[in-house]
């Protein structure tokens, strides 16, 4: 027995098992073939994603090292401001979930923050 938060009775156990839907496998050659591919697809693109980010994060350190010697304060507000507002249409146009969006640009701009801030401390 665990605490009651995570406890289920019986009567609710039998509602949840009522509205499982159990799927068989139906795929044959064909459909795995293609399911397959369509994977691979996806390998691809997150390998040239992961390369996108790390020459992003490239510049983003020449970056820290130019506004480090230059004396220029690492968030740049109106910067963020701009890119964030470019990104977002960017991304409405090509049907990308708005919150999702936000939070992946949001992340990114943070580690450039982070870098930058390695950069200052060094």
């Amino acid at each position: 027995i665990t605490d009651a938060e995570q406890q289920i009775r019986p009567n609710k156990l039998g509602e949840l098992l009522d509205k499982l839907i159990i799927r068989r496998q139906k795929g044959n050659y064909d459909f795995q073939h293609k399911l397959e591919e369509f994977r691979s697809e996806i390998d691809k693109l997150d390998a040239e994603l992961i390369e996108i980010l790390a020459r992003r994060f490239d510049i983003i350190d020449d970056i820290g090292h130019y506004k480090l010697h230059n004396n220029i304060t690492i968030y740049q507000a109106k910067r963020w401001t701009n890119i964030l507002n470019d990104r977002m249409k960017n991304g409405e146009k090509h049907g990308i979930n708005k919150e999702f969006l936000e939070k992946v640009l949001q992340m990114v701009h943070k580690e450039s923050i982070v870098r930058q801030t390695k950069i200052y401390n060094q």
